[in-house]
């Protein structure tokens, strides 16, 4: 097989990274994190470069990851005739022209034409991952087509009308 790297923000070629996989694959019958990251422990193993071996450095990202998974697992229950609909994400990430990326509340992300417009793209963004990464499947042939119509509809738009008469959440 030919690898590459979804996202090349490694410094391994992404081929020696892929073979590395299939050996681990081979020796233990299927990839697991845990048998990656016992397979790369010894400083010459094919992926030990990929990982954060300083036991601070790695709390500290994994304390980073957890924060980021509260925040991503916090939702709101939007009420409709007094009755709870489905939750929603209570904050998504957005990038202000003006800062660094974070979270803000959907509230306040559905009431600035700029944040709305980003988690529209940010949507639309996904779906086509999702369409890429599931185009063998030619069952899901007619949700692409949707994805498809979506896409153009919104991909040249530079700004788009806010739904105000929806429910906030």
């Amino acid at each position: 097989m030919v690898y590459e790297w979804k996202i090349p923000k490694y410094s391994l070629p992404a081929q020696s990274a892929g073979e590395e996989l299939e050996r681990i694959e081979r020796k233990h019958g299927r990839i697991t994190p845990g048998n990656v990251l016992e397979e790369s422990r010894p400083t010459g193993a094919v992926l030990h470069s990929l990982f954060e071996w300083n036991d601070s450095a790695a709390a500290e990202k994994f304390r980073l990851e957890q924060a980021r998974e509260v925040i991503g697992n916090i939702a709101v229950v939007r009420m409709i005739e007094g009755r709870p609909t489905e939750p929603v994400r209570a904050f998504v990430n957005i990038v202000p022209a003006d800062r660094e990326r974070g979270y803000s509340s959907i509230v306040k992300v559905l009431s600035n034409r700029e944040y709305a417009h980003q988690l529209l793209e940010t949507a639309l963004a996904e779906f086509q991952a999702l369409r890429n990464k599931y185009a063998i499947l030619v069952e899901l042939a007619e949700l692409f087509d949707v994805i498809d119509e979506l896409q153009t509809k919104y991909s040249n738009e530079p700004a788009f009308p806010l739904v105000r008469n929806r429910q906030q959440p």
